[in-house]
């Protein structure tokens, strides 16, 4: 009986050692399991997180490509619809000049009476400047001789009759720059060529107008504009010779401050 008993003692007391042992591998098993549970849990914590990223990142990314877009189509509008100040030439103070040699002894200087043009500005300044133009008439030319007056006025010269015009055209530049690249048409020929820029002077009208005064000067082969005649005296000598030394003082009014932007007529033969 007695042994029966310590038996079943040991038998209980195996139990509980069983029990207990289980009851530590279940611990154990949820301890080790909790951890890679929740190891998973983070993980898939991690890859929402992950994804919100993601979402948040090409939301603003849209975002920004939208603003870039929008300033992108307003500096286009802008550009479109731009306004610009317009300047007249004043005929009345305004020269254009040249001087060739005749017989390599003499100048014979000469001036086209007769110009107009304008300018067209970036602003309201004369500084940046998009566009300058003017013409000068063949009829208006004049030295201090009528009778050559005519001859340079004929056929042999600029040909008015079929050239009526000269016309000088030149585009963005600086007012500051010293030197303007400009494109000179002569009967029907057009060439590019450099003209210093000798004065710039800005002075306010008795109206309050702005005013500019712009002096510019230059040369150019006559036979590159297809002034090709070469007239001789009776030892030979040809009267005429090829370079032509060009000098301006242009003066410019203020018409209207942001002018709509159009087509200057006057740039036009």
């Amino acid at each position: 009986m007695k042994k029966v008993k310590e038996n079943d003692g040991k038998l209980h007391q195996n139990q509980k050692r069983f029990a207990s042992k289980n009851l530590r591998i279940q611990i154990g098993f949820d301890t080790t399991i909790f951890p890679i549970v929740k190891l998973g849990n983070q993980k898939r914590i991690l890859t929402k997180n992950k994804f919100y990223t993601s979402t948040v990142i090409l939301v603003v990314d849209i975002i920004v490509l939208y603003l870039i877009l929008s300033i992108f189509v307003l500096i286009i509008l802008k550009i479109k619809i731009m306004k610009i100040t317009k300047w007249n030439i004043d005929p009345t103070n305004t020269e254009a000049t040249f001087k060739v040699r005749k017989l390599m002894v003499t100048n014979v200087i000469g001036q086209f009476k007769s110009i107009e043009g304008q300018a067209e500005t970036a602003t309201e300044d004369f500084e940046s400047i998009k566009r300058i133009c003017f013409k000068a008439a063949i009829n208006s030319i004049k030295t201090d001789d009528p009778k050559r007056d005519e001859h340079l006025k004929s056929a042999d010269f600029f040909d008015r009759e079929q050239f009526p015009y000269l016309l000088f055209v030149a585009e963005n530049f600086a007012i500051n720059d010293k030197e303007l690249h400009t494109n000179l048409t002569i009967k029907n020929t057009t060439k590019a060529i450099v003209l210093a820029i000798d004065s710039y002077k800005k002075t306010i009208t008795e109206d309050k107008s702005d005013k500019i005064e712009l002096s510019l000067s230059g040369k150019i082969n006559r036979r590159d504009f297809g002034l090709t005649w070469d007239g001789t005296n009776a030892a030979g000598e040809i009267f005429v010779g090829d370079e032509i030394k060009l000098s301006a003082k242009i003066q410019f009014v203020k018409e209207a401050q942001n002018a709509n932007l159009q087509k200057m007529k006057e740039c036009t033969l």
